[in-house]
């Protein structure tokens, strides 16, 4: 037996009862797994996650924030990146607890991928405002893929001029739900 097995099982062995046996058990298997999703992370991965904690503003988020007009834009554009971060970081606190799955992680594996992030907001209006995204390499196969998925768009809505980010571009979106 191992020293590692020796001080884990004199661990367990030094439990009171079955009750408090089996809750180091289910402790030591929490810590185990933890460690094993954490050791199995790619670099890429390793360094999503990293960023999401971070609490640098980039380049893009500054130049957003220089852009507002109002107290109340600015406050919303802090709002609206907080909210983002956060739920980043709930993401993967719950992916490496073994509650939630691998929070998505764009990569490039290699490959020169000129597919970009088509982003159409104030559309699909109701009684609230909608969005409508796609990836693709060009904006025609953009409307394409969203035409296909989703027949019954107004034409109008998808002849507008949308957003358009590569993925080296830093990128936040939240929306609240509405009618």
């Amino acid at each position: 037996m191992s020293n590692v097995e020796a001080l884990i099982t004199g661990h367990i062995d030094a439990s009171r009862d079955d009750k408090e046996r089996i809750e180091k058990i289910d402790d030591l298997l929490h810590l185990l797994n933890f460690e094993r999703r954490l050791a199995s992370l790619t670099t890429e991965e390793k360094v999503a996650m990293m960023r999401a904690g971070e609490t640098t503003l980039s380049s893009a988020l500054l130049d957003r924030l220089n852009k507002c007009e109002t107290d109340a834009e600015r406050d919303r554009v802090i709002e609206e990146t907080a909210r983002a971060q956060y739920f980043r970081q709930c993401a993967w606190a719950d992916y490496l607890n073994g509650t939630g799955t691998m929070p998505f992680v764009a990569t490039n594996k290699g490959k020169e991928d000129k597919s970009r992030l088509y982003v159409w907001d104030d559309v699909l209006t109701d009684f609230t405002k909608g969005i409508m995204f796609a990836v693709a390499p060009s904006i025609e196969e953009a409307r394409a893929v969203l035409s296909k998925k989703y027949p019954n768009l107004p034409d109008d809505d998808l002849d507008q001029q949308p957003k358009e980010l590569g993925f080296s571009e830093t990128f936040a979106f939240a929306l609240w739900g509405g009618s």
